[in-house]
């Protein structure tokens, strides 16, 4: 689905074949919504795993475990989330002249700074 193949049998065929050979977890990024990760999840033995992609973006953690993903993976969305809040504070120092806006994650910098070493 990610890269435009839309035949959830084929996917499906190709993730079974790839159960067969033994893989431990399964991958199918760009599941478009739930009813294509359940029928993923009922579809196979071993763990899915989902990428959160366009409509899946709006589901809860629980949503998607109810339809049967073993794992979640986030892909590039934490970054895309990160320079889209640089950008936006970027356009504030711009656009407002003043530095107000880097004060307004200052506990999230913290707390960021605790995670890294020295």
């Amino acid at each position: 689905f990610l890269y435009g193949d839309a035949d959830l049998n084929g996917i499906i065929a190709r993730l079974n074949a790839f159960e067969e050979a033994g893989v431990d977890v399964l991958f199918a990024p760009g599941l478009p919504d739930l009813d294509a990760v359940r029928a993923v999840c009922s579809s196979v033995s071993a763990p899915v795993n989902v990428l959160i992609h366009g409509k899946l973006a709006k589901c809860s953690r629980e949503e998607l475990a109810e339809a049967g993903a073993a794992r979640i993976s986030l892909g590039g969305a934490l970054a895309f989330d990160a320079y889209a809040a640089m950008l936006e504070t970027a356009r504030a120092i711009k656009e407002g002249g003043s530095f107000d806006a880097l004060k307004t994650r200052g506990s999230a910098r913290k707390e960021i700074s605790s995670f890294l070493p020295g």
